[in-house]
């Protein structure tokens, strides 16, 4: 399973033009994919599924590194400042 994971990790980041800083972030979102993924060892279920009985949602997923924007909360903010500070969406958190 490293293998796996550590060949996604390097598919995800040179698909993304990113350098090998961010092979945590890489790891972790090919993890979590995986284990969101049908396996035909488990009868086409998913470990997540297996585990929980409930079947994974995977609406929320993103683009690894995507744009995103996030909002600035009143109280962190001037009166003429934007309430909208751009990131960058890492797999599933954001940086």
């Amino acid at each position: 399973m490293n293998k796996t994971l550590m060949e996604r990790e390097r598919s995800m980041l040179k698909g993304a033009r990113l350098g090998q800083e961010l092979w945590i972030e890489a790891v972790e979102t090919t993890c979590y994919l995986v284990n969101r993924s049908l396996s035909s060892m488990l009868e086409d279920k998913t470990p997540q599924e297996v585990w929980t009985g409930k079947k994974p949602s995977l609406s929320h997923l993103r683009v690894f590194e995507c744009y995103a924007y996030v909002h600035v909360l009143k109280e962190k903010q001037t009166k003429l400042d934007i309430n909208l500070k751009s990131t960058s969406l890492l797999g599933i958190r954001m940086v």
